[in-house]
């Protein structure tokens, strides 16, 4: 059981930094602390106004519906983590994992079904260090997207029963283009490639895949941040919401807490933004379009309270765009029966997360493990000299 938040290690930890922070510095800064608190005040005051007039141009912004669906159906979770080691001489090591968590019954699967189609480590060597974070999250996802192609295996039945596919994380993931240095990890995970852009072909064919194998890809954003998806849309009819609203996650919350507060939804029922297309500029997308794929996306709230999420279905471009709307607003649902008491995420995004987590404290003693394996005598007194020295100047 956790400690309540006032006895908890992380409040000790702050209370002890407190109080060895000198008394005048901490004057000064409780002084300007209490100023950032009124201006905080006054945004959110404006927010509030904006968020109000959105709903009065923009009333079809927001739908409400009756939620629909089994959560005990067969649901499967996708997730991939990684971890960076090493760093002496530029070189590194990628601890990389991906996971697929089946739950046969929904949230009353009593023993989850848990395979790991990909586990290992790579090298990369980046001198200036500055590479390495975003090339490990390039292999990361290469995992996560080799995980859904073994999903689709273990869910597909072509039966006509659309089994959730749920994955952590966007579906245009990562955020951004593939970095060119990842070449050499990709080559590590995958034998001879010539262009990372393979991974766009990769990642594009196993969610149509998907689809046709009676498997709904879900990408489930826990934390839409500065993302503006619908923030540029909404600044299309409505003038100063850039300057008050920094991305989606504040305009979302705005708007849905207004709408729950005032009208509050009856129970069984749930609000959310209409679903929407991603936008046809973004040059990413459009990656991924020329491939085949279509992303629709929607936003909602399990409260007035609770910070907003952002759900993402991927389909061929054929599917027509009132199907796709209605598969979307099936994806918010699911997200929100899938939701246990208690919790903040749907329970095959929760699984999938712990399953596959490289934790920090773990991939520094497989690190150690590494180096001390490469400390055993080999018989040449130089050679053992240097991986001595290698060893010790880690440490």
């Amino acid at each position: 059981m956790s400690l309540p938040y006032e006895y908890s290690s992380e409040r000790f930890r702050k209370l002890i930094d407190f109080n060895k922070t000198e008394p005048e510095v901490l004057r000064k800064l409780i002084e300007h602390a209490s100023r950032r608190s009124r201006e905080l005040e006054e945004l959110i005051v404006k927010q509030k106004a904006l968020g109000e007039e959105v709903l009065t141009k923009m009333g079809g912004i927001i739908g409400y519906s009756k939620i629909r669906g089994d959560p005990y159906a067969g649901v499967i979770g996708v997730d991939g983590s990684n971890q960076v080691v090493g760093g002496r001489s530029g070189n590194y090591y990628i601890m990389l994992s991906a996971v697929v968590v089946h739950l046969p019954h929904g949230i009353g699967t009593r023993n989850p079904v848990v395979k790991y189609p990909d586990v290992t480590i790579v090298s990369f060597n980046d001198p200036s260090g500055e590479v390495v974070s975003d090339v490990a999250e390039d292999a990361m996802m290469l995992l996560e997207t080799r995980a859904i192609v073994e999903a689709v295996s273990i869910a597909g039945k072509g039966d006509g029963v659309l089994t959730p596919l749920f994955i952590d994380g966007p579906i245009i993931d990562p955020p951004r283009s593939i970095r060119s240095e990842s070449i050499t990890v990709f080559k590590q995970i995958i034998g001879d490639v010539v262009s990372v852009d393979v991974y766009y072909g990769l990642r594009t064919s196993a969610l149509i895949e998907a689809y046709r194998k009676n498997v709904l890809p879900i990408g489930f954003v826990k934390k839409p941040g500065t993302d503006k998806l619908l923030l540029r849309i909404v600044g299309e009819e409505v003038r100063g919401v850039y300057k008050v609203f920094s991305g989606d996650e504040e305009l979302v919350r705005t708007i849905l807490a207004l709408e729950m507060i005032r009208n509050p939804p009856s129970k069984g029922y749930i609000y959310y933004t209409v679903p929407r297309e991603y936008p046809s500029d973004n040059t990413l997308y459009s990656r991924y379009k020329e491939l085949g794929l279509s992303i629709y996306y929607s936003y909602s709230m399990h409260s007035p309270y609770s910070r907003p999420f952002r759900v993402e279905v991927a389909l061929p471009r054929i599917i027509p765009l009132r199907k796709a709307y209605e598969l979307t607003v099936k994806a918010v649902m699911l997200s929100h029966i899938l939701t246990l008491p208690g919790q903040k995420y749907p329970l095959p995004v929760l699984l999938a997360h712990e399953k596959c987590r490289i934790r920090r404290g773990a991939a520094e003693l497989i690190y150690e493990e590494i180096l001390a394996k490469t400390v055993k005598p080999s018989g040449d007194r130089v050679v053992d000299v240097l991986k001595t020295v290698l060893v010790e100047e880690e440490e």
